[in-house]
């Protein structure tokens, strides 16, 4: 699914080390040394363009240099001509929807949407909205800051709460189902626990992504950690949240992927076990960062700029998708990592979820986001 089909996540790329800037309450955390070094000192809070850093005792150190997992590029981007109907759209007009943050497909073909300012979960389809569910709030039915959804293959949504530290199951027709508690770090492990995308497994159970310093666990159907999944690269462990930042997105026979959000390159996974890392076809430099000081703290800047190489992923069958420049799909091969191919959308897009033969797409450049379902007439990469 569009985990986090997200507005530019750079865009508050100055950060200063203290209150979050989301949650509007400090959070505990461990001496910055952690995992192979001090990489995973403090929180990513990712929503709308911010970036926050939470609190820590200790002072960070001065600076994250640049790092690379590929030193180039898969190759030249080949397009593909691929033309696309739409079959329907909601927005326009008497719209629901204030800002989606990220959409899924249910086993019938309709959009799931993730709308964060008001923290609830709408089904829509060609005839419009089927339900809405949730609010902003502690209690039940409420939502405190989710950022991280999926639809499972029993066609539950599942939401990650950060707010109020649990996740929650929905059925397809709109009702509350059940409740469970986010597993926390490990023992001595770094303690932000934010969610920020949910893998549900064919075999069962899912794979939580979150800020932590173990930033991936597998859980039962229930809920339950059953353990960490190990990164493929042992300079994941070396780097800063925000150079780590990515995706995570789901296919068939338990395959899912990570993608970096500012780096070169994707993992791919079979259920808790690495099976590879690969890079994207264009190369980007993961970004470098340097500490200031501050009054009250630290403030942890991108010395440059960094280039944005994964605005979503999606897994279909044994391709990864994904989405860069608003506007352009890359595909590979999970498997061997091999690039296939580059298609252009017809319109804007930062966010997307396949469907059967659909293609829904976010658009939200107008002055509310648009759902659009979008059929290809030939057939893609």
């Amino acid at each position: 699914m569009s985990q986090l089909g997200q507005k530019d996540p750079l865009a508050g790329r100055d950060v200063l080390a203290g209150r979050d800037p989301l949650a509007g309450r400090f959070r505990p955390c461990t001496a910055p040394w952690l995992r192979g070094g001090w990489a995973r000192w403090a929180s990513l809070c990712a929503a709308w363009g911010v970036l926050g850093l939470a609190a820590c005792q200790e002072p960070p150190p001065g600076s994250w240099p640049p790092v690379n997992l590929f030193e180039a590029g898969a190759g030249e981007r080949t397009f593909r001509s691929v033309q696309y109907d739409t079959l329907w759209s909601y927005g326009e007009g008497d719209s629901v929807l204030a800002s989606v943050f990220g959409v899924d497909a249910t086993p019938t073909g309709d959009a799931v949407v993730l709308d964060f300012r008001g923290q609830q979960v709408h089904r829509i389809s060609a005839e419009g909205v089927a339900w809405t569910w949730g609010s902003r709030g502690q209690g039940p039915g409420e939502l405190g800051n989710v950022r991280a959804m999926a639809v499972n293959g029993s066609g539950e949504v599942v939401l990650g709460d950060s707010g109020n530290r649990r996740l929650t199951w929905l059925s397809l027709d709109g009702r509350w189902l059940r409740d469970a508690p986010i597993p926390p770090p490990a023992a001595g492990g770094f303690y932000v626990n934010d969610v920020t995308g949910i893998v549900p497994l064919e075999g069962g159970g899912y794979i939580l992504s979150r800020t932590a310093a173990e930033p991936w666990v597998r859980l039962s159907e229930s809920g339950e950690r059953e353990g960490v999944v190990p990164a493929p690269w042992e300079g994941f462990d070396q780097m800063h949240p925000l150079q780590t930042y990515g995706q995570v997105a789901g296919g068939s026979k338990d395959r899912w992927v990570f993608g970096f959000s500012v780096g070169s390159g994707f993992f791919a996974f079979d259920g808790a076990e690495p099976a590879g890392s690969y890079p994207y076809v264009e190369h980007a430099d993961f970004p470098a960062l340097v500490t200031t000081r501050q009054s009250g703290g630290y403030r942890i800047s991108y010395t440059a700029r960094p280039r944005t190489t994964a605005q979503d992923i999606e897994v279909r069958g044994d391709t990864a998708v994904v989405l860069v420049d608003s506007d352009k799909l890359d595909y590979y091969h999970v498997v061997t990592g091999r690039y296939v191919g580059t298609i252009r959308l017809p319109g804007p897009s930062r966010g997307f979820a396949f469907t059967g033969d659909a293609l829904l797409s976010i658009d939200d450049t107008g002055m509310f986001p648009t759902i659009t379902a979008l059929k290809a007439r030939s057939q893609e990469p």
